[in-house]
């Protein structure tokens, strides 16, 4: 079973109080996330980005001598491998605690009234034997449900002691990201351009932006090529998106006007981005992140609908 199949994320709302400055509240919301964490077990080892309005803070669960087990990791980065202390803490935590908690909030209304989108993600004990001790444990159906139970439990106490609104119940991350048009890729044959989205939706979720973006990359590439192969003519290579939708406008199924924005949206705003984003090893934020997935899902679901489904041509186009 997949690592990432034990991960669960849910999200909720905080509201702000009336006439409260917006540092005051984040500052009050974070010190009451660090005070209920820390009483179940964890350490807070700091936000990675904090501006009053976004913040994202991690917690890992506390080994021996209440220090951080992140401390830890560079020596699995430098060493390849793991400190004794982390290791056998690991070794010997059971497979549905939640090992690392990851937290974004981030300033928003909801029903018309200002506060924080929280959105808090699980990462058990399981997650971190697979990946980063033993890819080949199994797990049956039973322990499975078991594992994902006791960190919606943990994600919903976290929740509560905030007397937070529920906006998106906790459940697996793959079910949390799931996208209808990933499941329309799949009804037309593109599975995997389909799993392209949906591990690359899984790796931003966890943190993991920059592989994320690289698959949203290939997706494109994949994307493209694959859609004009199976309506019957031949794609310009992969690494040649522009060229590809350059041959939608000339084989009859985008106009010039529709082809000049899917260049500027997809491959100026997005795919060159992404090549040079990936290539330069810049950091890019979750919902930046976001914005690209939901810009090309949206492209993609575009295509699928005139070109497979129903499969427009405009009258000015050549055949």
């Amino acid at each position: 079973m997949l690592a990432e199949n034990f991960v669960v994320k849910g999200t909720f709302f905080q509201i702000k109080w009336k006439d409260e400055e917006w540092n005051k509240f984040l500052d009050r919301v974070k010190f009451m996330l660090i005070e209920n964490l820390k009483s179940k077990g964890y350490f807070y080892n700091g936000p990675d980005s904090f501006f009053y309005k976004y913040l994202e803070m991690n917690f890992d669960i506390i080994i021996p001598k209440n220090e951080s087990i992140l401390q830890y990791i560079p020596f699995l980065k430098k060493r390849f491998e793991y400190h004794s202390k982390y290791f056998e803490k690991l070794k010997n935590t059971r497979n549905d605690i939640p090992w690392h908690v990851k937290i974004y909030l981030y300033a928003g209304k909801f029903k018309d009234t200002d506060g924080l989108f929280i959105e808090i993600t699980s990462e058990p004990a399981i997650f971190y034997k697979i990946v980063q001790v033993n890819s080949n444990i199994f797990i049956d159906n039973e322990r499975y449900r078991y594992i994902v139970y006791t960190s919606t439990e943990f994600i919903d106490g976290i929740a509560k002691s905030l007397a937070c609104t529920s906006i998106k119940e906790p459940k697996p991350l793959l079910e949390y990201i799931k996208t209808e048009v990933s499941e329309k890729l799949k009804a037309y044959n593109f599975d995997k351009i389909a799993d392209l989205l949906d591990k690359g939706r899984k790796e931003i979720e966890l943190g993991k932006t920059e592989n994320g973006l690289v698959d949203l990359r290939a997706s494109i590439e994949n994307f493209l090529f694959d859609l004009i192969n199976g309506i019957g003519e031949k794609p310009h290579p992969l690494h040649q998106p522009e060229n590809n939708i350059n041959l939608l406008e000339k084989i009859g199924y985008l106009d010039g006007k529709t082809k000049g924005l899917m260049i500027k949206v997809l491959y100026n705003g997005i795919y060159q981005v992404l090549s040079d984003t990936t290539h330069k090893r810049e950091n890019v934020n979750l919902f930046d992140a976001r914005l690209y997935f939901n810009l090309t899902e949206q492209t993609f679901d575009y295509l699928l609908e005139k070109i497979m489904r129903y499969k427009i041509k405009n009258v000015s186009g050549s055949s």
